[in-house]
């Protein structure tokens, strides 16, 4: 079989065989079929071509990293660094200040890879895997540091004094998001065009454009060869940007074979190359996104409707990322396409003209235009996509692209696909089951609980940190995962930061309905009783006056303790005696100042919640308080083993999400 028009086959293949192998033996099923399918079309002779595959196919193998060791600076962020080392990337915190492409001899201390996957969809392990990162480490020791004059440092030194100006060329040239854009970034991200900010290869087509205006000076074939020496370099001269990449191969490329190749072929090539080099990057959501949306542009290409039919091929991956979609954003996109690319090539002029009452300019226009659109609130929540609707929406949708290849109506396949994405929607709010929820915030507590078909969703307490913003990071994220459209009411156990910090950012980012910090009556209905349990001791300290909470809800027991000592417990069992609770949540984050025996002669729970971050300075949970639980053969969930975790109800079953 001739590779002309035949390398998507392969690249599907490799692709399948991929996530079977790293993903899912299920994948095996899809991956048979998917072969029956080839022999059936093609005949056996495929079948030798597509077995060599496999042996090529290796994950790279781990390697033992000297904690002393050299590399240069390949991308800069907040807190950390990433090295370019001979053992491969280095992900390496630091407070220090580098600059990019620093040749560095650094003491490492190594930390551990989390394993876990949270439930809003970031895997550590994986996306270090798919990004060739082989180690995480914090830079205890700078032996030396050597600066070399390069092209980026040149870009660098181009840039405007203007902090936001700054902030917007380092964006579109270099492709970095710093601090002074984050609102900004944060207004792009609730209206789902982020990727129109990101480097694509939108902006490598628009720089193209520009510097073939030399061709009016040069010789076509020697201009175009210019052109495209000139954007490698500037490609390979900036951080990793896995959008330029694909870009730049695509079009140096494709010129190159275009006789015998098309552009399918070319992008299934680049698959092949990349999946072979590292399977792990199936993982990479810049990957899937930058390939996928191409992939469509090729096969939309004598479409009508074509920028609507791409947009809807991308609605799974943004509920990926954002789980949830502006009914603005397609419009937007539309009318703010002109603008972008006008932008764009402002800012590039920018680095040669002193236009920056001009940027001032545009930078306002498209902040004014941002902070009106979202004052609408034209957000809908749905929840982190399932397997099954990924699978059933895109099925729909390439059904759609092949009745518009035989010309034939579409209207009843629009209609299953509208007709999909609100059940989802629905079954994303109205969920017929009770959750009781651990937030992964780290040193901090956290809970959420909700009742069946969005009869009530309240949080209990909401994590802090004053070095990031946990709202933003951590909480508001898992609320859209989960598919919660608001809060009706936030419990907050006591002020400490780690337990009330987030408050302010969520009230701002999402609808907090009622606030409740006090001692309040029971709360009952149908569906939850909200018991606020209360000694009758004065107490001096913040900890010894939280809001202690006995929630039932779906057939559980739930106990809330805030951060309450031993002798609030005992007093509290001197005042109720025994208490019937099945699921506790351990007081103080498991110190060895709660948890108390006697607080264990007044409670008998099931299961066990701690709210507790990895490596905290506090060696929190204690290991007398994990010793008393295991004794009593109590199931232990803590966050920072486990990461969020969910406890769900359903017709009498009470099940374990992790």
């Amino acid at each position: 079989m001739p590779l002309r028009y035949h390398l998507v086959y392969y690249a599907v293949f490799v692709l399948l065989l991929s996530v079977a192998y790293l993903v899912h033996p299920l994948f095996y099923i899809f991956l048979l079929a998917y072969l029956i399918y080839l022999v059936k079309r093609f005949g056996r002779k495929m079948l030798f071509l597509l077995f060599l595959l496999p042996i090529i196919l290796r994950p790279a193998t781990s390697t033992e990293v000297s904690s002393i060791v050299s590399g240069k600076v390949k991308d800069i962020r907040d807190n950390y660094v990433i090295l370019n080392t001979d053992y491969g990337k280095i992900k390496a915190y630091t407070d220090h200040t580098f600059q990019y492409n620093d040749e560095v001899l650094v003491k490492l201390n190594f930390l551990e890879i989390n394993h876990r996957k949270d439930p809003i969809g970031y895997d550590e392990y994986h996306s270090f895997k798919a990004n060739n990162i082989v180690a995480k480490a914090k830079i205890t020791h700078i032996t030396s540091v050597s600066s070399h004059p390069s092209f980026y440092q040149l870009l660098e030194k181009q840039f405007s004094s203007s902090k936001s100006i700054k902030s917007y060329q380092k964006l579109f040239i270099l492709g970095i998001k710093d601090e002074a854009i984050k609102e900004d970034y944060s207004l792009l991200t609730s209206l789902s065009l982020v990727h129109m900010f990101a480097l694509s290869g939108m902006h490598i087509h628009l720089l193209y454009k520009c510097l073939s205006l030399i061709k009016s000076f040069i010789r076509d074939d020697i201009a175009d060869i210019i052109i495209k020496v000139l954007i490698g370099f500037y490609v390979f001269s900036i951080p990793y940007n896995i959008s330029l990449y694909r870009a730049f191969y695509m079009l140096v490329i494709y010129d190159l074979v275009k006789e015998k190749f098309n552009q399918l072929d070319v992008l299934s090539l680049l698959v092949l190359v990349n999946v072979i080099k590292n399977p792990y990057i199936i993982f990479s959501i810049s990957f899937i996104f930058s390939y996928f949306i191409y992939f469509l542009v090729i096969m939309t290409k004598h479409f009508p409707y074509r920028s609507f039919l791409i947009y809807l091929g991308g609605i799974p991956i943004v509920l990926s990322l954002n789980f949830s979609i502006n009914i603005f954003s397609y419009f937007l996109t539309v009318l703010l396409s002109p603008f972008i690319s006008c932008f764009y090539i402002v800012t590039l002029l920018s680095l040669i003209f002193p236009i920056d009452l001009i940027m001032k300019m545009m930078i306002g226009y498209q902040q004014m235009i941002l902070t009106f659109i979202t004052s609408f609130n034209a957000e809908i929540i749905f929840q982190k996509p399932t397997f099954s609707f990924i699978i059933l929406y895109y099925i729909i949708l390439f059904n759609i692209f092949l009745l518009l290849e035989e010309k034939k109506s579409i209207q009843l396949s629009m209609s299953l696909l509208c007709a999909l994405l609100i059940s989802f929607h629905i079954y994303s709010i109205y969920k017929p089951y009770t959750q009781v929820s651990t937030i992964d915030v780290g040193q901090g507590d956290c809970s959420l609980i909700r009742l069946p078909f969005n009869q009530g969703n309240y949080l209990i307490d909401t994590g802090g940190n004053r070095e990031y913003d946990i709202a933003s990071h951590n909480v508001i994220p898992f609320l859209k995962s989960q598919g919660v459209p608001c809060i009706d009411r936030v419990y907050i156990s006591h002020h400490d930061y780690d337990h009330y910090g987030a408050l302010d950012s969520l009230k701002k980012k999402y609808k907090v309905k009622r606030v409740v910090d006090t001692y309040q009556k029971e709360e009952k209905n149908k569906l939850i009783t909200i018991k606020m349990l209360k000694s009758d001791v004065i107490y001096p300290s913040t900890n010894e006056n939280s809001l202690v909470m006995l929630v039932t809800t779906g057939g559980y027991n739930y106990l809330f303790t805030g951060d309450i000592p031993s002798n609030v417990e005992e007093d509290l069992y001197k005042k109720y005696g025994k208490i019937d609770v099945d699921v506790l949540k351990v007081a103080h984050h498991g110190s060895g100042y709660s948890s108390s025996v006697t607080f264990f002669q007044m409670v008998h729970p099931r299961i066990a919640m701690i709210g507790v971050g990895e490596h905290n300075l506090y060696g929190h949970p204690a290991h007398i308080v994990i010793k008393r639980l295991e004794e009593r053969k109590i199931k232990i969930l803590r966050t920072d083993l486990d990461g969020s975790f969910s406890i769900i109800t359903y017709l009498g079953e009470h099940l374990i999400y992790r």
